[in-house]
């Protein structure tokens, strides 16, 4: 299971750089990733890094919506990789 978390956590990632640069012509993968993001949060409310994932879905709400690409992807994008590390050592 921690696994297809770190999966879905790595194309979080890859969309969220998709988006960053103006690549992803597809607005159906980010919005796949957001309701991800969001029942990931709603599955595990009690944990505290889960926020950043909620935040992230708001995040790509508004790079969707606005077309904004802020520094923050780069925040981001070194969380997921360091979450991503941790789970495949473990």
């Amino acid at each position: 299971m921690i696994l297809l978390f770190s999966f879905l956590d790595l194309l979080a990632m890859i969309i969220l750089l998709l988006q960053h640069f103006h690549v992803s012509q597809s607005w159906r993968f980010t919005i796949t990733i957001i309701a991800y993001l969001i029942g990931k949060f709603l599955i595990f409310k009690d944990e505290p890094l889960i926020l950043i994932d909620l935040a992230l879905a708001i995040y790509l709400i508004l790079m969707l919506v606005f077309g904004i690409s802020w520094i923050i992807t780069w925040f981001f994008i070194i969380f997921y990789i360091q979450r991503i590390f941790i789970a495949f050592k473990s």
